[in-house]
């Protein structure tokens, strides 16, 4: 567990390059993580499901400066479809940083500017194993 110095250094450099995966979150220290986190942070937007594709790409529109909090639904599990619209909001470029581009088809290309936190029951193997997590497990930091 971290300590109230390690949070706030965390929450201090939290930015749109460092998204977040909380793993394991069936287990009560990392839900007790992802509580003292989130008492740290302002703009937090709690997302407990996202029923289509398209609902997912609006949500990034919608809420492109703020700290979006996927925490019930298990977002790292659904369909490719859905991971290829977060990882656009999730991912950069490993050499420029550049931010990735959300897409949806049929729809305008955006960057997010804002923060993710994903909140999932799947272990750091398992997402560095699941091929269609790859760019999000490079770009994450899994606590």
């Amino acid at each position: 567990m971290m300590n109230n110095i390690e949070l706030d250094i965390l929450v201090k450099t939290f930015d749109r390059l460092s998204s977040i995966i909380i793993k394991e979150i069936k287990k009560t220290e990392q839900q007790i993580l992802l509580n003292e986190i989130t008492a740290r942070l302002e703009d937090c937007i709690f997302i407990d499901e996202v029923q289509s594709p398209k609902k997912l790409y609006q949500l990034f529109l919608e809420n492109n400066s703020k700290t979006l909090v996927f925490q019930k639904e298990d977002i790292l599990q659904k369909r490719k479809n859905y991971i290829d619209i977060l990882e656009g909001a999730f991912c950069s470029s490993p050499d420029s940083c550049m931010l990735w581009q959300v897409n949806y088809k049929g729809e305008k290309s955006f960057k997010f500017h804002g923060r993710i936190i994903i909140c999932t029951q799947l272990t750091r193997e398992e997402i560095k194993k699941t091929d269609k997590l790859k760019y999000i497990a490079r770009d994450g930091m899994k606590l």
